[in-house]
């Protein structure tokens, strides 16, 4: 008895730019995350200071 499932169809192929481009993808965004992660200005401050606590 013949199964007509059993055979197997090749998988596509995957073209090679498409994985080329989600790795330059998730590269660029590891990089712009480090790079606005530790974003200091030219004085060494960064963007991000606590409120200043006035003392009567």
């Amino acid at each position: 008895m013949a199964d007509a499932h059993s055979k197997h169809l090749p998988e596509p192929l995957t073209p090679m730019w498409l994985p080329a481009l989600g790795a330059t993808l998730f590269l660029l965004a590891g990089i712009w995350w480090a790079w606005t992660s530790s974003a200091t200005h030219v004085d060494g401050s960064t963007e991000s200071k606590p409120a200043a606590i006035a003392h009567p």
